[in-house]
């Protein structure tokens, strides 16, 4: 797709979460950034990308984004979902 649309946020959107899938997490993150520069008010980016954060322990980031998320769509439970998730998952393993 990017090929044939270069500015295609649907593309790097794509390939991100592809990369993420295949743990290449640099390759992901670069494709979600191209992703966020089409699109920056995209909640979606934000919540891939703080995946991407989470799995490779830059925790700060991931919130960030994980928030950036939920003030661009405070309605949906996405994003409140997986921060939720991700910090009792933290928490658990803080405390073994």
């Amino acid at each position: 797709v990017i090929e044939l649309i270069p500015d295609s946020y649907l593309g790097y959107l794509a390939n991100g979460i592809v990369e993420f899938g295949q743990r290449n997490y640099e390759s992901a993150l670069d494709y979600l950034n191209k992703a966020m520069k089409l699109k920056p008010n995209d909640a979606e980016v934000y919540r891939r990308r703080a995946m991407v954060y989470a799995h490779t322990h830059k925790i700060d980031a991931a919130l960030i984004d994980w928030d950036k998320s939920i003030k661009i769509e405070p309605n949906s439970d996405l994003g409140y979902v997986s921060r939720g998730f991700f910090s009792a998952i933290s928490i658990a393993l803080s405390e073994r």
